[in-house]
């Protein structure tokens, strides 16, 4: 298993902006940091057969949250159920390391993505070869 570690609230996918002049989208900026943070802490595999990736995205905790909540919420009992949805963070985590860690998004075949809370707040992607994650499924049964 390797693991990429994103810094910072996780985002979402957002479709770019189409003009007479052209395509563009507000996360390009965001995008091309956190592939400089991928190309200098990486040091796995380049895939390009298929593959398995988790993306878990640890949101931060609302200011607005009273001790009791923040309590249940670093423990993992409660989850965020807003936007942005995970969906679209996953999609986004896949651009991310596309180029870099895979050849194509395409070749994800199998994964989890999941939101909790934490005080740290960052996106872990998890990569795995077919045969490593299916040895994880069979001790998770």
């Amino acid at each position: 298993m390797q693991e990429v570690v994103l810094p910072g609230v996780p985002l979402a996918w957002k479709a770019p902006y189409i003009s007479s002049r052209g395509a563009w989208s507000v996360r390009t900026p965001i995008l091309n940091q956190l592939k400089d943070v991928v190309r200098n802490s990486y040091k796995g595999p380049f895939y390009t057969e298929a593959f398995a990736m988790d993306a878990i995205f640890y949101m931060p905790i609302p200011k607005s949250f009273s001790k009791k909540k923040k309590a249940l919420a670093l423990a993992g009992s409660l989850r965020p159920a807003t936007t942005p949805d995970v969906d679209n963070c996953r999609k986004f985590a896949s651009d991310v390391v596309q180029g870099i860690v895979m050849s194509n998004d395409s070749i994800v075949v199998d994964g989890r993505s999941c939101k909790f809370y934490d005080v740290e707040p960052r996106t872990v992607i998890r990569l795995y070869t077919i045969e490593e994650y299916e040895k994880l499924l069979v001790r998770i049964k």
